[in-house]
C-alpha cells in the first residue's frame, strides 16, 4: 500500500486509481468466489494494466496468492470456490487498500507516506541505515 502511496505523490491520481480498481477487483472476488471469471485477471487488458499490474497494486496480488500464467493473474483453484482463509486474506487486503485510498484522498498534499525518510524509501535512513 505504501507503493501506491508513493505513486499517487509523483504522480497525483495514480495511487487513487490504482487503489479503486484494486478494490472492484477484490470485492468481485469476495461476493464470489466461486465463479473463476472474477479471479482470472487477464493481464493484456488496457484498463487493468495501465491502473493495477504496471503499480503497486500489483504487488497485492501476488501478496494474496495470485500467479502469472499464460498471461493472466490467476488465484485459486480453476474449479470450486475459494476456501475461508483465502477469502479473509483477500477481506483483511480490502481493508488496508481502503484505509489507503481514504489517506491519499483526503491528504493529497502529503508528498511521502508515513515512514519514509523523504527519498523514497520508507524505514530507511540516509546511506541505506535503518532508521531507530
Amino acid at each position: 500500500c505504501f507503493q501506491m502511496q508513493r505513486e499517487d505523490a509523483a504522480s497525483p491520481g495514480t495511487g487513487v486509481a490504482a487503489s479503486k480498481r484494486l478494490l472492484k477487483y477484490l470485492q468481485n472476488i469476495c461476493l464470489q468466489p466461486d465463479n473463476t471469471k472474477y479471479r482470472r485477471l487477464r493481464v493484456g487488458n488496457r484498463i487493468f494494466f495501465e491502473s493495477v499490474y504496471s503499480t503497486g497494486a500489483r504487488g497485492i496480488l501476488l501478496a494474496l496468492g495470485f500467479e502469472e500464467f499464460m498471461g493472466f493473474l490467476e488465484c485459486g483453484p480453476s474449479e470450486g470456490a475459494l476456501n475461508y482463509e483465502r477469502l479473509r486474506q483477500i477481506s483483511d487486503a480490502m481493508m488496508m487498500v481502503n484505509k489507503t485510498f481514504k489517506l491519499m484522498v483526503e491528504n493529497e498534499a502529503v508528498v511521502q507516506p508515513e515512514g519514509s525518510d523523504g527519498y523514497g524509501r520508507a524505514g530507511f535512513g540516509y546511506a541505506g541505515q535503518l532508521n531507530i
